[in-house]
């Protein structure tokens, strides 16, 4: 809501049968992701982020569609709860990446 636009490279791998990863920005750092799950064409990954002082919890779902994926992130700071559209783009691991 601030304009500010950041642009986060989410790594999600699988370890010992369970989804997990991290979520990275320029801006504000790596975080590890709180929740992996896929179901019925939808991902979820949600992660929780020290931002100004605050801990800020970013909740993302999304339908991938090829390389694409869109959906909907919502975010709770101090209290404060809402929500934004978001999209992206998918791609595979390279071969030997752990993530």
């Amino acid at each position: 809501d601030d304009g500010q636009i950041y642009t986060p490279t989410v790594k999600i791998n699988e370890q010992d049968g369970k989804l997990g990863g991290t979520y990275v920005t320029t801006e504000i750092g790596s975080f590890s992701l709180d929740h992996v799950a896929t179901s019925k064409n939808t991902l979820d990954f949600h992660t929780t982020i020290e931002f100004n002082g605050a801990e800020l919890e970013l909740k993302y779902s999304g339908r991938p569609n090829g390389t694409k994926i869109k959906g909907t992130l919502r975010y709770e700071i101090a209290g404060t709860t809402g929500k934004a559209d978001f999209e992206g783009e998918l791609s595979p691991g390279k071969s030997g990446d752990a993530e």
